[in-house]
């Protein structure tokens, strides 16, 4: 145990000057330069990744059932989508773009895609719809009361009425 709190104390008295040194430094050093200085030096355009981030207007859905017609809008964009890319496959087949055999791959692969999908679309929103349909009834139900009945235990001894 001796030993241990003179480990500690040489660690101690090791560390603290040095401690003590950087802080002196950086109190007497000058400010770290502004931002804004930095930033007003480069002639390069703001990256606009980082623009469009810090545009966007967060929607939060209001509840459950905006969140079921978004799963049904998203289902709908997912044929519309499909349905446009098995076009333009189409077309880059008739314009001989592409052989026959490749645009037959590519229109099962983007078939397997969309259905897969739709699929955990359709999941999900079935069990939210479930949900729904479940805290529904919860909600029509008459609550129980929340109090609790508190009786109180016989005793073991001869009672007051007894004697």
């Amino acid at each position: 145990m001796k030993a241990r709190s003179v480990l500690i104390a040489v660690f101690f008295l090791g560390v603290v000057p040095y401690s003590t040194v950087a802080q002196a430094v950086r109190k007497g050093g000058d400010e770290p330069p502004q931002l804004e200085k930095i930033l007003a030096g480069r002639t390069s355009q703001p990256n606009e990744v980082l623009a469009g981030l810090s545009a966007i207007d967060a929607q939060i859905p209001l509840g459950p059932l905006d969140v079921l017609k978004e799963y049904e809008r998203d289902m709908a964009l997912i044929a519309q989508r499909m349905s446009a890319e098995l076009a333009s496959i189409s077309q880059a087949g008739e314009a001989n773009q592409i052989t026959r055999e490749q645009a037959e791959y590519l229109i099962q692969q983007r078939y397997q895609v969309a259905t897969m999908q739709e699929q955990v679309l359709s999941a999900l929103h079935e069990t939210l719809e479930h949900d729904v349909a479940q805290a529904a009834t919860l909600v029509g139900r008459p609550r129980q009361s929340d109090t609790a009945v508190v009786v109180a235990m016989p005793s073991s001894g001869p009672s007051a009425g007894c004697k």
